[in-house]
């Protein structure tokens, strides 16, 4: 888990430095970045809960335990 944290954050860092040009407002080019992976962040969150609460209602064992 912790691997595929660190290279979920190279890969945002990579992103980001080949996404920027010189010619560009470094403050104004890091706040959009930074804000568009507060949004994906957010939907990969929504998407997990969504897929765990499916799995809850489908699965017996979950199901029985959640309803405790």
């Amino acid at each position: 888990m912790a691997d595929a944290e660190a290279e979920k954050q190279h890969s945002a860092r990579r992103l980001f430095l080949e996404s920027y040009s010189p010619s560009d407002d470094i403050d104004g080019h890091l706040l959009a970045f930074m804000e568009e992976s507060v949004v994906e962040a957010e939907m990969e969150k929504t998407r997990t809960r969504m897929a765990l609460d499916q799995h809850v209602h489908k699965c017996p064992f979950c199901s029985h335990a959640s309803s405790n």
